[in-house]
């Protein structure tokens, strides 16, 4: 229900986190395709209607969620309901309202998570494009992924981008289980999750230094991605990825 004044707007606001976190819980907790999309279309329309409503001051913030709320119900639709063609929409959008953020951002910190959720969102994205056969966009969008690269966005915002990446990953491999559980395909969670974390790899080995927590971050990536080498039928592949995390971090002390 919307309600006006600023107590309607925070009332709008938390109704559509719990729309989202409702729309997530589904997803990697159920496997429940259908109710995931319902609840993420309607966090969706929530979202829109607060950004509409949003006093300027705080339009940024809107502009942020409602994004993230296209690209999980993008996710849903394709890797949940087997529609890649129907996730292409929302993904365009979500990727359209986040380097539109990209561009007003202010702040640094801001920036560099921006940077993450611009890259997990042209990972995801190529992904459903090469799912619905959109091969061009699917290479298009690749290739903008490939070009994040420490000498053009820094170090920091490579360290953001590794661990939305890595979180993405992980997040497939609970979702792959608890689908598998259920009689469920797991397989386009599973390929989306491949290519995160190969990116999530990349991305941290990028920004490794002599920081223990870097080799850390690092092994976690190379881990999740033996999980879902496993998952895929590919042990021999997986073992070797939980090989190399464990060469990762085998010289850290302690």
């Amino acid at each position: 229900v919307w309600e006006s004044g600023p107590h309607g707007l925070q009332t709008t606001r938390t109704h559509a986190d719990e729309l989202y976190d409702e729309a997530v819980r589904l997803a990697t907790s159920d496997g429940d395709g259908p109710a995931a999309a319902v609840a993420a279309g309607a966090a969706v329309s929530a979202y829109r209607r607060l950004l509409a409503a949003q006093p300027a001051e705080h339009w940024y913030a809107a502009l942020r969620r409602l994004a993230r709320a296209l690209w999980r119900h993008a996710i849903v639709l394709n890797e949940l309901l087997g529609r890649p063609r129907d996730a292409t929409g929302p993904g365009r959008e979500a990727l359209l309202l986040t380097r539109r953020a990209l561009r007003v951002v202010e702040h640094a910190d801001e920036f560099d998570s921006l940077v993450g959720e611009l890259g997990i969102r042209l990972h995801d994205l190529s992904h459903i494009a090469h799912c619905a056969g959109l091969i061009g966009e699917h290479d298009q969008l690749a290739e903008e992924a490939r070009r994040l690269a420490v000498d053009s966005v820094g170090a920091e915002a490579m360290r953001a981008l590794g661990v939305a990446l890595h979180d993405r990953a992980a997040e497939a491999c609970e979702t792959a289980v608890v689908l598998a559980e259920h009689g469920r395909d797991i397989s386009p969670t599973v390929a989306a999750g491949l290519g995160n974390s190969g990116a999530a790899v990349a991305a941290r080995r990028a920004v490794l230094t002599g920081d223990p927590m870097s080799r850390w971050e690092l092994a976690n990536s190379q881990l999740a991605s033996g999980h879902l080498w496993c998952l895929n039928g590919d042990g021999q592949r997986g073992a070797q990825a939980m090989a190399d995390a464990h060469d990762t971090v085998r010289a850290l002390p302690g």
